[in-house]
């Protein structure tokens, strides 16, 4: 439930300001799951009315849509962000692979360094990255680009 707590405190609102919790993709039907939504959004009622899967489909129709300029009006006006099949994060280590670092942070106490990291995902599926030492002020950044499958790229793992 982190990431829907994550969510909540990213949009500055309290659970119990959300009007109805739609339930999308296939995980939604895990009666744990389920569960474990209510009890974050004290006891609602999950909206089960749409089908999960379809609720995937709707989306992908809908960015499909006003990424081709096929769609009418109102979706012309729209803009579905931050699409990713994957989920992103961020690891520290003292010796990376030197695709992505950092150099020349002053040594400190583990949980001391602060940085700022930042995911952009563009409407074309373009990632970047940039990260800042806020101590030093230090930023440097990374655009990944892929062709292909960005699964099957290198340097991503699949985690279960």
């Amino acid at each position: 439930m982190e990431p829907v707590e994550k969510c909540l405190k990213d949009a500055n609102m309290e659970a119990s300001s959300v009007h109805d919790v739609v339930l999308a993709g296939g995980s939604s039907r895990i009666p744990k799951v389920q569960q474990l939504l209510q009890d974050v959004f004290k006891g609602k009622q999950l909206c089960k009315s749409i089908n999960p899967d379809e609720a995937i489909a709707y989306g992908a129709a809908f960015q499909a849509a006003v990424l081709s300029g096929n769609g009418n009006g109102k979706l012309q006006d729209l803009t579905l962000l931050d699409i990713t099949p994957l989920s992103l994060g961020i690891e520290n280590q003292e010796r990376g692979s030197s695709r992505f670092t950092l150099h020349g942070i002053p040594p400190a106490p583990q949980g001391v360094p602060s940085f700022e990291v930042c995911f952009n995902i563009d409407a074309n599926g373009i990632l970047s990255v940039s990260a800042e030492d806020k101590s030093t002020g230090q930023r440097k950044g990374i655009t990944i680009k892929s062709d292909s499958d960005i699964r099957n790229s290198e340097g991503i793992e699949k985690v279960n």
